[in-house]
């Protein structure tokens, strides 16, 4: 039988994207919190599927404005990533949201272009659409 605390924790991750699919950021956040907690617990801190939830919960932080605050949370969900050799997609997706967080801050505009080409890079073959928007995105944003 599945540990019920796991379990608990997958529903919580379901919740979450569904609040963000609804632009709830604020509830996406807290249960992406939860989960990751539970995560934690069960699994340690440096579990492959952890990561999955970072990288959601930087993204609620991005889309309410905590644009440190996500940027710390996705280098830490990257590195889980790059650690566990976890598809190399989600890595990518995770590295396109770092690069939209490190844009607001002007120092780190450079790093931001060069993890969205990365990103784009990485894309192209499993995810044409993402790879598309990326490219977008480095057109309409060039370092000054």
């Amino acid at each position: 039988m599945a540990d019920q605390e796991l379990v608990l924790a997958n529903v919580l991750s379901n919740i979450a994207i569904v609040h963000e699919h609804k632009g709830q950021w604020e509830d996406a956040m807290e249960r992406f919190e939860q989960a990751i907690a539970l995560h934690e617990l069960k699994l340690g801190p440096d579990h492959s599927s952890t990561a999955y939830l970072l990288t959601g919960l930087g993204e609620s932080n991005f889309n309410l404005g905590n644009y440190s605050e996500a940027a710390s949370i996705l280098r830490r969900a990257i590195k889980l990533q790059e650690d566990t050799q976890s598809a190399p997609q989600r890595t990518a997706e995770a590295r396109l949201l770092l690069a939209y967080a490190l844009w607001h801050s002007p120092s780190n505009r450079g790093e931001a272009r060069a993890l969205a080409e990365q990103a784009r890079k990485d894309l192209l073959e499993t995810r044409p659409e993402a790879a598309a928007e990326a490219a977008a995105w480095l057109r309409t944003h060039r370092a000054k």
